[in-house]
């Protein structure tokens, strides 16, 4: 009986240690569960910073500028063939002139003896041609405005100035597209642009006379502009694209739509929906497809056809084989 009893004791006391342990391996299966899902999450972490750690322009949509001095092509091409003039190409190789605008004689100095050469002595040896610019210099022209009395009747007649010829003193015509092409065309600062005409002309152009003739010259355009604009909204395929520059030191952005011929620019201080929806954007009255990289705000147009940037996908996907998800 009493064998009985402790043997009853032993097969309770091992149920209760089986319950306990059947307990504990749940719970820590359960830990591990928790564990292996956290690993997961960060190992997926760390894939997304190393994967922004090493994004750049050809693996990513980046703009250029952060990229620096590793900046590299996009998509380098191949070489193919040898490099320079090919063959049965005609170059612009320099050739003297048959009428310089300057000779300038180089005789020879004394002899040993003593003996001075005449002009009836020289002889020509040789022909050596220089090709440089002329000594730039401003061109004054003078309006001469006259005024005469007729003599029958008394009355004076004064002939009015030229067209464009508004002050006693200004910049021409030549002088103000010139200024403008630095400014507009090729980013030239207005300092920078004060300094090259005060080197080479020896007048340093007025700040405010740029800016006089940049806003005459955009409102002669406005016909120009609207042309540009009516030409990509009835075209087929339009791209758009955005990228950030500096206003006043403050970032604003640079939109751009364009077709196969013309291109529509705008600068505006969002980058999304307010400023592709504004007045300056032609994107609302698109009617093909639009190309573009996939930006959210682009898709909020519901009526045009959507196509991704071809040149954005190549890079999505470089970026997917560098950190392995390609997979």
């Amino acid at each position: 009986m009493f064998e009985m009893e402790k043997k009853g004791q032993e097969l309770k006391l091992g149920i209760q240690r089986l319950e306990t342990f059947e307990a504990e391996n749940k719970t820590l299966r359960h830990e591990n569960t928790e564990l292996k899902d956290e690993n997961n999450a960060l190992k997926a972490k760390v894939a997304e910073l190393e994967s922004q750690l090493n994004s750049n322009t050809r693996n990513s949509n980046r703009p250029p500028s952060t990229d620096g001095y590793k900046k590299k092509p996009a998509l380098p091409m191949k070489k193919k063939g040898k490099q320079g003039g090919q063959q049965g190409h005609k170059g612009r190789t320099l050739q003297q002139v048959t009428h310089p605008d300057k000779k300038v004689e180089c005789n020879p100095a004394r002899c040993d003896c003593g003996h001075e050469f005449t002009a009836d002595e020289l002889r020509l040896s040789e022909k050596r041609h220089m090709f440089d610019f002329p000594q730039p210099r401003l061109e004054f022209t003078e309006f001469q405005i006259n005024n005469a009395a007729c003599p029958v009747r008394g009355k004076t007649h004064k002939r009015r100035a030229p067209e464009g010829v508004n002050a006693p003193i200004q910049y021409g015509n030549v002088v103000k597209t010139f200024a403008i092409l630095l400014n507009v065309n090729f980013k030239l600062p207005f300092k920078k642009m004060q300094s090259l005409f005060g080197d080479l002309f020896g007048y340093s152009i007025n700040e405010s006379t740029v800016n006089a003739a940049s806003e005459q010259c955009y409102e002669k355009l406005e016909a120009t502009e609207e042309f540009i604009k009516s030409r990509i909204v009835e075209s087929d395929v339009t791209h758009a694209d955005e990228t950030g520059l500096l206003v006043t030191g403050k970032l604003h952005w640079l939109h751009t739509a364009s077709s196969l011929l013309y291109t529509c620019l705008f600068v505006h201080e969002k980058k999304g929906t307010i400023a592709i929806k504004s007045d300056k954007s032609i994107l609302g009255r698109i009617l093909g497809w639009l190309v573009q990289v996939c930006w959210s705000s682009y898709f909020s147009f519901h009526k045009i056809r959507h196509a991704i940037c071809g040149a954005y996908i190549l890079r999505e996907m470089e970026g997917l084989i560098e950190s392995g998800r390609s997979k």
